[in-house]
C-alpha cells in the first residue's frame, strides 16, 4: 500500500511540474507574439481578391492594405494623391487622361510595374466573365459598356498602353470626378488570375502592389509583411501584422469581444451594444464619424402606395432613435448624403423629424390594414436587431399619439449577409433597414445607386424623369446646369421615397494599450498601413 501510495505522489510531483513548464511556455509564446506584431480582428475577409459582389468596408480595407492604384484618395482630406502614376495630365476636352508610371513602381517580388500591366489589369477586371459588380463606376471609358456586356472585344475600349511608362484612358463625356473613381479599392493594380480568385491557397503565389504582402494564411489568422519593394514604403508603419477573421460573420463582433477581453487580438471595431459602455470605460476606445448611412428601403414593387410611403417617413422619428442606441453610435441625418459631400448642389435638410399627425393621416390615406404584415428585413448582427426594433417601436409609439388603438403590424427577419442579398435580388421583403455607403467622393456616388440601370439599385426604383436627371448631370458641361440636374435629382427621390435615410454610422473601434497610432477615413475603413 506505501509502495503504491508512493507512485501515486510521484505520478502527481511529476504531472505538476510539467504543468507548470508548459503554462510557463505558453505565457511566454504569446508575450513572444504579442511584441512582435498587433493583431487587428478585420471581421470578415473576402473569399476572393478578384472580383467583388458588392460594396464592402472590410473588403476595401483588405484591398487597401495588399494593393494600390494609379491614384489614391488621402485619408485625412479625401483630396486625390499620386499612386503608382507619379503625375497625369487631362486634355483640353477633359476626356483624355495620360497617366505616368512611376520608375520606381514596382511589384513585390522586385519586377517593374509597367502601364501594359494596368492594360492587363482592366482587360481582366472590366471583363464579363470576372463578373464584378463595381465595375459600373466605370461605365464612363469609352467603350467598357460594350465590352462589358459581352458585345464588342478589349481593343475596342479607350485605354491604351503607349510604352512601358504611359498609359491613356478617354472617356465618352466629360466626367470631373473620375479620378475619385480610380482611387477606390476595387480598382487598385494585381493579376487577375486564379490565385487572386483562391488567394487562401494560393497567396504566395500573388505579386503584390500595396503596402503589406501575405506570408501566412492558418486558421482564421492571417500575417501581413511591410513590402520593401512599395513606392511608398516609409509611410507604412509596421513591419509585421496580423489579421484575424471569422467565417461566422454573423457573430464576428461576439467573437472579436471575447479574443480582445483574452488579449488574442489588440483592435477590432462596432463591439455588440451589451458591450460598448463596458468598453468604454477602459480608455482604449475611439470614436469616429463615417459617410455610411441607415437607411429604411421600399421594395418597390410591393410597396408601391406612395401614402404609405410617406406615412412612415412622417412618423420617422430620428431624435428619438439615436437616443435609444447606445451614445455616439448613430447620429440624426436630414438628407441622402453627409454634408462633408454635398459641396454646393443640394440642401442642408431634405427631410423634418417626425410629425405624428400628418404621418398617420397619409397612413389613413393609404388604407393600411393592421392585419396586412409587413416584412421587414435587415443583416443579423446584435447593433442591427436593436435598431429595427427601436424604430418600430417609435414608429408604433408616434401613431399612438394620434389614435393609441391603431400600429402598424411589422414583422421583423434578420438574415446573414449572404441570404439577405438573395432576399433583396428577389425582392422577398417589404422593407429592408441597413447602411448604404458612398464609394467615391462625389453624391453622384450616392444618386446613381438609384438609376434603373443601377447593379445598387435593390429595391427596384424605377423612375424615367430620375434617369434623364441623372443622364444631363453626367453629360452636362455646364456648373450651373449640373446644379440644377443635382438639385431636380434628389427632388424626385424625396417625392417618390424609395429610400428614407435616418442616421449616420459612427464606427467605435476598441484598441489595447500597446496601439499608439490608428487612422480611420471618412468611408469608415481602418487604414491597415497606419496601425503601429
Amino acid at each position: 500500500m506505501n509502495k503504491l501510495y508512493k507512485v501515486i505522489i510521484n505520478t502527481i510531483i511529476i504531472c505538476l511540474m510539467f504543468t507548470g513548464c508548459v503554462e510557463k511556455k505558453t505565457k511566454e509564446f504569446q508575450t513572444s507574439v504579442k511584441n512582435n506584431s498587433i493583431t487587428y480582428a478585420i471581421g470578415t475577409v473576402p473569399e476572393s481578391l478578384t472580383a467583388s459582389q458588392d460594396r464592402n468596408v472590410k473588403t476595401n480595407e483588405f484591398l487597401k492594405a495588399l494593393f494600390s492604384g494609379l491614384v489614391y484618395e488621402d485619408d485625412k482630406t479625401m483630396e486625390i494623391k499620386p499612386g503608382l502614376a507619379e503625375r497625369w495630365e487631362v486634355s483640353k476636352d477633359k476626356m483624355q487622361y495620360t497617366f505616368h508610371i512611376r520608375d520606381n513602381a514596382m511589384w513585390s517580388d522586385g519586377q517593374k510595374i509597367t502601364a501594359q500591366d494596368f492594360y492587363v489589369f482592366f482587360k481582366e477586371m472590366l471583363s464579363p466573365q470576372t463578373n464584378n459588380v463595381n465595375v459600373y463606376d466605370l461605365r464612363y471609358i469609352y467603350g467598357e459598356e460594350a465590352y462589358n456586356s459581352g458585345k464588342t472585344s478589349f481593343d475596342k475600349v479607350a485605354i491604351n498602353a503607349i510604352d512601358d511608362n504611359t498609359l491613356i484612358i478617354r472617356l465618352n463625356s466629360p466626367c470631373d470626378y473620375f479620378l475619385s473613381i480610380l482611387s477606390e479599392p476595387q480598382f487598385f493594380l494585381r493579376e487577375i488570375n486564379r490565385n487572386t480568385d483562391k488567394w487562401q491557397e494560393n497567396y504566395l503565389k500573388i505579386k503584390y502592389s500595396g503596402p503589406f504582402r501575405i506570408t501566412y494564411v492558418s486558421q482564421g489568422l492571417i500575417t501581413l509583411k511591410k513590402n520593401s519593394n512599395y513606392f511608398m514604403k516609409d509611410s507604412v508603419k509596421s513591419n509585421e501584422l496580423k489579421l484575424k477573421f471569422y467565417n461566422d460573420g454573423e457573430n464576428a463582433s461576439a467573437y472579436s469581444v471575447t479574443d480582445f477581453d483574452s488579449n488574442s487580438i489588440d483592435i477590432f471595431s462596432n463591439p455588440p451594444t451589451t458591450e460598448i459602455n463596458r468598453l468604454k470605460q477602459s480608455n482604449h476606445v475611439k470614436n469616429f464619424s463615417t459617410l455610411s448611412i441607415y437607411a429604411l428601403s421600399f421594395n418597390m414593387n410591393k410597396v408601391s402606395d406612395i401614402n404609405f410611403r410617406k406615412a412612415i417617413n412622417l412618423l420617422t422619428s430620428r431624435n428619438k432613435l439615436v437616443q435609444n442606441m447606445p451614445k455616439e453610435t448613430i447620429s440624426p441625418i436630414y438628407n441622402f448624403v453627409p454634408s462633408s459631400i454635398r459641396q454646393n448642389y443640394i440642401g442642408a435638410n431634405m427631410f423634418k423629424d417626425a410629425v405624428p399627425l400628418e404621418g398617420f393621416e397619409d397612413l389613413k390615406k393609404s388604407g393600411y390594414d393592421s392585419d396586412n404584415k409587413i416584412l421587414l428585413v435587415y443583416e443579423e448582427g446584435t447593433f442591427n436587431r436593436k435598431i429595427c426594433e427601436n424604430y418600430i417601436d417609435s414608429i408604433n409609439k408616434n401613431i399612438q399619439t394620434v389614435d393609441k388603438n391603431k400600429k402598424i403590424n411589422f414583422e421583423l427577419k434578420g438574415y446573414n449577409k449572404s441570404n439577405l442579398c438573395k432576399i433583396l435580388k428577389n425582392g422577398d421583403y417589404d422593407m429592408f433597414l441597413g447602411e448604404y455607403n458612398i464609394s467615391f467622393n462625389n453624391p453622384m456616388s450616392f444618386l446613381e445607386m438609384f438609376s434603373s440601370k443601377s447593379p445598387f439599385n435593390l429595391n427596384k426604383y424605377s423612375s424615367v424623369v430620375y434617369d434623364n436627371l441623372i443622364y444631363s448631370m453626367i453629360n452636362s458641361n455646364n456648373a450651373n446646369k449640373s446644379s440644377e440636374y443635382y438639385y431636380k435629382a434628389i427632388k424626385q427621390l424625396v417625392d417618390d421615397l424609395p429610400v428614407i435615410p435616418m442616421c449616420i454610422k459612427n464606427n467605435i473601434v476598441c484598441m489595447s494599450p500597446i496601439i499608439s497610432e490608428l487612422n480611420q477615413n471618412p468611408y469608415g475603413e481602418i487604414i491597415i498601413s497606419s496601425i503601429k
